[in-house]
This record gives C-alpha cells, sequence and structure tokens, in this order.
C-alpha cells in the first residue's frame, strides 16, 4: 500500500441534500468546493469520501491538486491512500500520532530550516488529516468544537511535549495502545477495517459511471425502438378502437331508427329487443283475431280439460301448418267416443269424429277427433 502526504489531500466537509445522489449529489459537491475555497476548478479535483464504496449519502470530499493526483495514478501497491487513513479508527475514538522525523515532503519546515514534526489524527472512521505540529492543536480544538469530546483518544508516534500538554488541559482521556482502548470497554480501533481501501485515489471517482454509460448505448438503440415500435402499435390499436367504436354507434343508430319506423313510433327507447318482440307478439294476437283463428297450443289445453276423464286414454296428439289438431283417443266404447265430441263443442270447440274402430291394442275403441281452429262454435 503506497501513502501520499495527508497535508496535500484534506477532507473538506459539506452540507449536501439528503435527496441528491450519483452524479447530481457530485455537481453540487464541486459548485460547494469551488465557491467556498474559490479555486480554479481546472486545478482542483474533488473525490467523494465514501469508504464503503456504495454510501449514497456521502458528505465528505477529498480535495487534490490535478498534476499531484495525476502523479498518484502511477504508484504502485494495493491502494494509494492519504496517509491519515492509514491510522487504526474506531466510533467515539481519536488517534493522533506524531512523526518526528518525517520526510521533506510531508513536514514542515521553521525559520531556522529546521523539519517540523507531522501529526496525523483520524477522527474516528469518517474524518482525518495530516498537519504540522503548530497548527495540530488548533485543528483538534476546532474538531471539539464541532463534534463534542470523544470517549477516548489513542496517542502514538513519538512525544511532543506541547500537544500532549494542550491534550491533558483539554481533559482527554489519552490512551497508550489499542489494548487500553478495548480495557476501557470501547471498540478496538483498526487499521483498514472501515472500507478504506476502496478510496484508492489511483481510480477516477466517475470511470464507473462511463463505463456503465458505454454498456448501456447499445440497449438504448434497442429500447427507443422498441419503444416506438410500441407507440406505433398503441397508435394502431386506438385507430382501430375508434373505428370500432364509430361503427357500433352507426349500427346502433340504424336500429334505433328501424326500431322507431316499424315498431315504437312513439315514446322511450329503453330496450329495442324487448320493445320490439312485445310489439311483434300484439301483431302476431291482431292477425290471429282477424283471420278468426285460434292459437292451437291454447286450444290444445282447452280440450285437454274435456278430455281429462278416467275412461278416457290420450294415446296421442297431432297438427300441423295449416291443418286441424287432432286426438287419437282409447276409450271403452262407440258411445262414449260420442259424448266427447258433444263435450268438446259445448265447450265451444267445433270439433268431429274422424275415426272410430275397435281398438287392435286391447280392449274398448280407438277414436279419433278432429278439432277445427279457423272458427269456434256457437253456442
Amino acid at each position: 500500500m503506497a501513502l501520499v502526504p495527508g497535508a496535500a489531500l484534506p477532507l473538506l466537509a459539506l452540507d449536501l441534500p439528503r435527496g441528491l445522489r450519483g452524479e447530481a449529489r457530485e455537481k453540487v459537491a464541486r459548485r460547494q468546493v469551488h465557491d467556498r475555497l474559490r479555486l480554479d476548478p481546472s486545478g482542483v479535483e474533488v473525490r467523494p469520501y465514501a469508504p464503503d464504496g456504495s454510501d449514497q449519502h456521502w458528505t465528505r470530499v477529498f480535495i487534490a491538486d490535478r498534476k499531484l493526483s495525476e502523479h498518484w495514478k502511477t504508484l504502485t501497491g494495493r491502494a494509494v491512500l492519504p496517509d491519515y487513513l492509514s491510522l487504526p479508527a474506531a466510533k467515539g475514538v481519536w488517534t493522533i500520532q506524531v512523526e518526528a522525523a518525517a520526510p521533506k515532503a510531508q513536514s514542515g519546515v521553521d525559520a531556522d530550516g529546521a523539519q517540523v514534526p507531522v501529526v496525523m489524527v483520524r477522527l474516528g472512521p469518517e474524518d482525518g488529516f495530516t498537519t504540522t505540529s503548530e497548527l495540530a492543536s488548533i485543528l483538534i480544538g476546532r474538531a471539539l468544537a464541532d463534534q463534542g469530546k470523544p470517549r477516548a483518544v489513542l496517542r502514538l508516534g513519538a512525544p511532543l511535549e506541547g500537544l500532549d500538554l494542550w491534550l491533558a488541559d483539554q481533559g482527554l482521556p489519552v490512551l497508550q495502545s489499542a489494548e487500553d482502548i478495548e480495557g476501557r470497554g470501547l471498540p478496538r480501533p483498526v487499521v483498514l477495517e472501515h472500507g478504506e481501501l476502496t478510496c484508492d485515489l489511483r481510480q477516477d471517482p466517475q470511470a464507473a459511471r462511463r463505463r456503465l454509460k458505454r454498456q448501456l448505448v447499445p440497449w438504448l438503440w434497442v429500447l427507443g425502438a422498441a419503444a416506438v415500435a410500441a407507440c406505433i402499435w398503441s397508435s394502431a390499436q386506438i385507430v382501430a378502437l375508434q373505428r370500432a367504436t364509430s361503427a357500433q354507434a352507426a349500427v346502433a343508430a340504424t336500429n334505433a331508427e328501424l326500431v322507431r319506423r316499424h315498431f315504437v313510433p312513439a315514446g322511450p327507447l329503453l330496450d329495442a329487443r324487448a320493445q320490439v318482440s312485445a310489439a311483434l307478439a300484439e301483431r302476431r294476437a291482431s292477425a290471429r283475431r282477424v283471420q278468426g283463428r285460434t292459437d292451437p297450443v291454447e286450444l290444445a289445453g282447452r280440450a285437454a280439460e274435456v278430455l281429462a276423464r278416467p275412461d278416457v286414454t290420450t294415446m296421442r296428439m297431432s297438427y300441423a301448418s295449416g291443418d286441424d289438431l287432432r286426438f287419437v283417443l282409447q276409450v271403452s266404447n262407440f258411445a262414449v267416443a260420442d259424448e266427447l265430441v258433444g263435450a268438446l263443442e259445448d265447450a265451444g270447440m267445433r270439433a268431429a269424429l274422424t275415426d272410430s274402430r275397435i281398438s287392435e291394442d286391447g280392449p274398448g275403441v280407438q277414436a279419433e277427433v278432429s278439432i277445427q281452429l279457423s272458427s269456434e262454435a256457437q253456442p
């Protein structure tokens, strides 16, 4: 793993709306950084700090010189990180490490040309910075004002009298090892266990998005063609539906006109089928009354009432259009057959005995009685 000077890669906390995600969140973050620091956008790179690699609600960004960022991409190792992310971290625990013999690239230089110790600070898993010994107490004091006191401070590295005295004056519980932290019932500070490796400075934060866009471009044409085809099909279905609706309306209007003209000349048309059926039934009944003919079904019912006697057995009944209603009866003797004809005439029907003979199927007489439909007998 390659570490770069944390002083060249500060973390800046931003006030970003929670609803913003993805590219829109990055654009707002870059705008806030440029407005706050008045930096040239072409010379500064702003990287989201999302240690788990998938957090959509990050609020901190790395700020780096673009030339340095290009140089860091050439480094080798498992990951390239700012040095303060290499410190052990735990929730509620701050880690402070002093490098007394830091390289010139990281340390400051005093007025006499002597190297100034570098202080790396990890303010829990989500924050940190690297600075000189003169500024360490000032920046830590600001963190105390913004975040409040931590539950413990893990002090590592070389001693630094001024800083250590200042920490003691703040009343902070300063411990010297991770075991001491854990012994107080606090989470043990661990190294690179909070997703820090996903913040590799060699990775382009927008490369995954560009790669996804390149993969989606061929499918966009397919989806576009499918959308156009769906629109054309929908339009054709709408046109066909409109035509069918218009045709149905035209047929309904024609039917209403025919019903009005031939069956229901006055009054509202509520149920055309029922109204036409009623009109046809009325016309059939009128035609029968005009012709003086009786409905054969009605006449058969009337005859059945007369023939319903214990000594009479109806063997069959027949009727043909335009003919009379005929009954074939089984009676005990010829006198009963004549008596039945008289009974039918007494009931208002015009009846005649058309055939009578000894029954071949058993004792008695088989008689055939005809009842005319054209007119009824006079009482």
